[in-house]
Order: C-alpha cells, then structure tokens, then sequence
C-alpha cells in the first residue's frame, strides 16, 4: 500500500469513529439530562433528611436494603492563590522580625508552612447522608 492509500485509511477510520462518537453522545443525551436531574433532586432530599435527622438526634435510618447514617462532617476549605497571598502578606506585617531572620531557612519554610497551612485555615461543617 502506498502512503496516500494509507492516509485515505485512516482518513476514513477517523470519519467513522467521528460518526459513531456523534450517535452514542445523542443517545447518551437524555440519560445524562436525567442524571443531573436526580443528582439534583437527591441533593435536595439529603438536605431534608439531614435537617430533620439532626434536629431529632436521630444518626441512623433503617432501610430494606440498607440503612442511612447522618454525620456532621468538618472539611477545610481549598485554598485559593488570593488567599495564600494574603496569608503571605499578613504573615510578613505580622511576624517578621528581628528573631525570624536569625532562624535557618528550614525553620523559616516550616514557620511559614505552618501559618498558612494550620494557622489560617478555614473549616466548613456540612451535614452528610451516607447509605450503607
């Protein structure tokens, strides 16, 4: 086969692999509108449920198949470049001094981590449904 034989090949094969990506993504449309459409509702069924639940003490829910279990859970918030820039600045207005420049610069880079990582970091609690 001569290298323009080849080229109209895969110029073919890319066409019907083009195709077939096109007719499973239009069938696989309505049952991805229907997916985010439950995701949407259990979202907010799992608020419900968590407040009623948290308001009644009640940590465990008793299913068929299963059973649900409520929890409080704390997750830190991710860190942005804004914030770890202004964690920066407020670390150097702060706590740069005369005693922090004498420390090594391993002591400096584990003082700084330290602060920006453990010092100012913020916490979210959420409430969280899992099914067992």
């Amino acid at each position: 086969m001569s290298g323009v034989d080849i080229f109209k090949m895969d110029v073919r094969q890319f066409n019907n692999i083009e195709i077939e990506i096109k007719t499973i993504t239009k069938h696989m449309k309505p049952y991805n509108d229907k997916l985010k459409e439950l995701k949407l509702k259990k979202k907010d069924l799992e608020l419900k449920i968590c407040d009623y639940m948290s308001q009644n003490e009640i940590d465990h829910c008793k299913l068929e198949d299963g059973s649900l279990t409520h929890q409080e859970k704390k997750t830190i918030v991710p860190l942005k470049k804004k914030d770890i820039k202004d964690i920066i600045t407020n670390f150097f207005n702060n706590y740069y001094n005369d005693e922090f420049i004498k420390l090594s610069s391993l002591e400096k880079s584990d003082i700084l981590f330290d602060f920006i990582y453990k010092e100012n970091r913020e916490f979210i609690e959420k409430s969280v449904l899992n099914r067992n």
